[in-house]
C-alpha cells in the first residue's frame, strides 16, 4: 500500500466523497459531541437533508453535545441514544447508511470480545451498501 499524496487537509480528504444527502448517520461514541457536530455542520454545508443518531453508553455526554449543537443551532438534526455499542437494540437492523467513529474503536479494542460484538452490531445496523469510517 502506497502513500496517497494530496493537497487536501485531512478533514477535506476524509469527507471528500461522503454524500450525506438523505442519509442516516450513526456517530458511534458521542463523547463530547465533536464528531456529531462535525457531521451536522457537513449536512448544513452540503445543504443535505439527513439524520444523525449519536450513541454513547454514558448519558452525561448528551448534555455536553446538546449544548455544543445548540450553539450552532443544529440540535434538530440529532437523536441521542444511550446504548453500549456492542448491544444497540434501540437501533433497527439495516437502518443506518453511514457509521462514523472517532477514536471509539481504539478505546473498545482494549476489550477484544466487546470489540467483536460492537463490529457485529455495526454490521447489523448498517444498510446493505452502507459505509463505515474510523478516524
Amino acid at each position: 500500500m502506497g502513500r496517497v499524496h494530496t493537497t487536501l487537509s485531512f478533514e477535506e480528504y476524509f469527507w471528500k466523497d461522503v454524500n450525506l444527502d438523505g442519509k442516516v448517520v450513526l456517530d458511534a461514541g458521542t463523547g463530547f459531541g465533536l464528531t456529531t457536530l462535525e457531521i451536522a455542520k457537513r449536512m448544513i454545508v452540503q445543504r443535505r437533508k439527513g439524520k444523525i443518531v449519536s450513541v454513547d453508553i454514558d448519558p452525561n455526554c448528551f448534555e455536553l453535545a446538546r449544548k455544543l449543537l445548540a450553539k450552532h443551532k443544529l440540535e434538530h438534526l440529532v437523536n441521542f441514544v444511550q446504548a453500549d455499542l456492542s448491544n444497540m437494540p434501540q437501533i433497527e437492523t439495516e437502518s443506518i447508511d453511514i457509521i462514523m467513529s472517532t477514536r471509539t474503536i481504539s478505546d473498545i479494542n482494549r476489550y477484544p470480545c466487546r470489540l467483536i460484538r460492537a463490529v457485529s452490531e455495526f454490521y447489523r445496523v448498517l444498510k446493505s451498501g452502507g459505509h463505515s469510517f474510523e478516524r
